[in-house]
């Protein structure tokens, strides 16, 4: 038994996704954004999200730096690591 054709579709046009793609941006939402601007001012984020100078001045003031030389291995990890440390000791 031969297989049977398969039926013509009709051709969609691709280029047609749903947008339209003359609108630059939706004037409402970019009337929020200005308003969120705006409320927030300079100081609190720039361009890249990123927070202003003195957010970072004070964390640098709070920074407890033996907090940061402690590193918590798994029990296995750190007999490995206190071996390493006697053999390179002696």
């Amino acid at each position: 038994m031969a297989p049977r054709p398969r039926p013509l579709q009709p051709k969609r046009d691709l280029s047609d996704n749903g947008f339209d793609s003359d609108s630059g941006s939706d004037p409402e939402v970019d009337s929020e954004v200005s308003d969120d601007e705006d409320k927030f001012g300079d100081d609190t984020f720039d361009d890249e999200g990123q927070l202003p100078p003195e957010h970072y001045l004070a964390q640098v003031e709070s920074l407890d730096v033996s907090q940061l030389r402690q590193k918590r291995y798994s029990d296995g990890t750190q007999e490995r690591l206190d071996g390493t440390r006697m053999y390179w000791n002696r």
